[in-house]
C-alpha cells in the first residue's frame, strides 16, 4: 500500500506547569509557556486488507477483518523553544479509548519511528604516578597516561507503550542534538469493528530556563480538544 503522507494542520498549544507541592517560591512561573509547542491535527486512514502490498499485514488484517478495525493515524508535532531555554525531554502522548466499556480497548498495533539514536565521543583517561618512599625519601618517576576513546548510541526518540492503549514517543536531548523542529509520527491502532472508539493527542515537555528550576509542563486541556481524533 502506497500512502501519501498528508500535510497536517498545525495547531499551536500552550503549555501551563504541571502541579506539584513544592515549598513556596520553589515553583514556576504560571505563566503559560506560548508558541513553544505545536501538534498536528491527526488524520486518520482505514486500512483495508485488499489495499495491503506487504504479505504479513495483508494476512493479519483478513484473519482478524471480522473482528477488528485497523487505522493509520498520522501525527505531527514541533518543538521551538526560545533561544535562552531548552527541553531536555519531551513526551508525545496518545489515548486511545472506546465508549463500550464491554469492548476490548484500542491499542497500539504498531509506531513509527520506533527509536532514533545518536552518536556521541566518550574519551577516559587514566593516569599513573609511579613513585618510591622508604627511609624518610620520596622518589617520583613522573607520570604515565593513556587515553581511550570510544563511540557510545544517545537515544535521542524512542516509541514506548506499542500494543498498549497509552502509546507514547519520548523524545530526549543527546550530546549532539536539542528537542527542536518538526517530527512526523505514524500510529497503526486496532480497534473493535463496529465500535465507537477515539484518541486524544497531548504533550509533555521538561523544561529548563534561566533562573528557574526545571520544571515539566504538559499541554492544557482544552488544547487536548483540537487534537483528538476519532476512529
Amino acid at each position: 500500500m502506497d500512502v501519501i503522507v498528508p500535510a497536517l494542520e498545525m495547531l499551536d498549544l500552550e503549555l501551563v506547569p504541571e502541579v506539584r507541592a513544592v515549598k513556596r517560591g520553589d515553583g514556576p512561573s504560571k505563566e503559560p509557556l506560548g508558541g513553544w509547542v505545536s501538534l498536528g491535527r491527526p488524520q486518520v486512514l482505514t486500512l483495508r486488507s485488499e489495499d495491503m502490498t506487504d504479505p504479513g499485514l495483508k494476512v493479519a488484517l483478513e484473519q482478524q477483518g471480522d473482528r477488528l478495525t485497523h487505522f493509520l493515524v498520522h501525527l505531527a508535532c514541533t518543538f521551538k523553544a526560545p533561544e535562552d531555554a531548552r527541553l531536555d525531554n519531551a513526551w508525545l502522548e496518545v489515548l486511545l479509548t472506546c465508549e463500550d466499556p464491554r469492548a476490548p480497548p484500542p491499542i497500539a498495533w504498531s509506531m513509527a519511528p520506533k527509536i532514533e539514536r545518536d552518536t556521541a565521543t566518550v574519551k577516559t583517561s587514566v593516569g599513573l604516578k609511579p613513585s618510591f618512599k622508604g627511609y624518610g625519601i620520596e622518589l617520583s618517576t613522573g607520570s604515565v597516561g593513556s587515553e581511550t576513546t570510544r563511540e557510545v548510541g544517545e537515544v535521542h526518540l524512542e516509541a514506548l507503550n506499542e500494543l498498549q492503549s497509552n502509546p507514547i514517543w519520548e523524545f530526549t536531548s543527546t550530546s549532539n542534538r536539542a528537542i527542536r523542529g518538526v517530527h512526523r509520527l505514524e500510529l497503526i491502532v486496532q480497534a473493535p469493528r463496529g465500535r465507537r472508539c477515539s484518541g486524544a493527542v497531548s504533550l509533555r515537555a521538561s523544561v529548563a530556563r534561566k533562573g528557574w528550576i526545571p520544571w515539566t509542563y504538559e499541554t492544557s486541556m482544552t488544547d487536548r480538544i483540537g487534537v483528538s481524533f476519532a476512529l
